[in-house]
């Protein structure tokens, strides 16, 4: 299993959800379903960019699937989808 060490959120869902944007040396745990901790994250550098700017470098730090970055992109454009429609907003992804 490759080591995750970056992460992606979509930045209007913050100030939407009225959630606070991550921080530089902000510490948070991560749960399992079962509500049992299975990690600690720390913030070291945040990066705003559009998810089309996302390099293959940036998506493979991820660790999700096979480590390409058409599976990253795919994976996060269904995500982000669902995650807006559930607000009843439609994903801004434009495609080059």
């Amino acid at each position: 299993m490759a080591k995750k060490s970056a992460t992606c959120s979509a930045y209007e869902l913050y100030d939407i959800r009225k959630e606070h944007l991550p921080q530089i040396g902000q510490y948070d745990i991560i749960l399992m379903g079962d509500n049992q901790p299975i990690a600690i994250t720390s913030v070291k550098q945040i990066t705003p960019s559009k998810m089309t700017d996302v390099t293959p470098e940036f998506s493979k730090k991820e660790s999700e699937g096979d480590l390409s970055h058409d599976y990253w992109f795919k994976g996060h454009e269904d995500f982000f989808t669902k995650e807006y429609a559930s607000l009843g907003l439609v994903f801004p992804l434009i495609k080059n």
